[in-house]
């Protein structure tokens, strides 16, 4: 899988472009992922990716 990265489109919505393009939703200090990936490997470098940007602590799972 290519290196990842989180880009902004609204105030509390970030897009990870990939094959499967991953959503992610920040809202009441919790990350909601749409479509999180086809794979572990997809899982793992999302993960890492969120950690970078400090939102880790904010995913439930």
């Amino acid at each position: 899988m290519a290196l990842l990265n989180l880009q902004k489109i609204a105030s509390n919505t970030y897009l990870i472009p990939s094959p499967a393009n991953i959503g992610v939703y920040v809202k009441n200090e919790k990350a909601i992922l749409i479509d999180s990936g086809n794979d572990k490997e997809a899982g793992r470098q999302i993960l890492k990716l969120l950690k970078e940007k400090k939102l880790e602590d904010k995913v439930h799972y």
